[in-house]
């Protein structure tokens, strides 16, 4: 199970749209197969043009991070989160180092369609 980036799911603020590499969409799929977040993956014909949106990590997801993962490891910096911006973990998982490979869809109100 890939605990390091479901950690860095975990410290970052969701939702958010991910372009990752292949492998790490791989691990980006077990953990939504396995109940550990909920996201959303664009049609297979646009994989890799088009980015993941993670929603949530669940419960369960937060749940197997305090059984399996020790709880110092992978906290993200209280101070960092003033400036927005993802947390140095989950950048490492970013498609191309040159490409910050994360972006924040835009807010919502809570009557606005979809």
């Amino acid at each position: 199970m890939p605990l390091e980036l479901l950690q860095a799911l975990a410290d970052d603020d969701l939702p958010m749209e991910l372009h990752l590499t292949p492998d790490v969409q791989d691990k980006l799929r077990i953990l939504h197969d396995a109940g550990h977040i909920i996201c959303s993956f664009p049609p297979a014909e646009m994989a890799h043009l088009e980015p993941i949106r993670v929603h949530m990590v669940t419960p369960l997801g937060r749940k197997a991070l305090r059984f399996f993962h020790p709880p110092e490891a992978g906290r993200r910096n209280d101070d960092a989160a003033e400036f927005a911006q993802p947390s140095s973990a989950l950048a490492s998982f970013a498609a191309t180092p040159s490409e910050p490979g994360v972006s924040r869809p835009p807010a919502t109100s809570p009557g606005e369609d979809e």
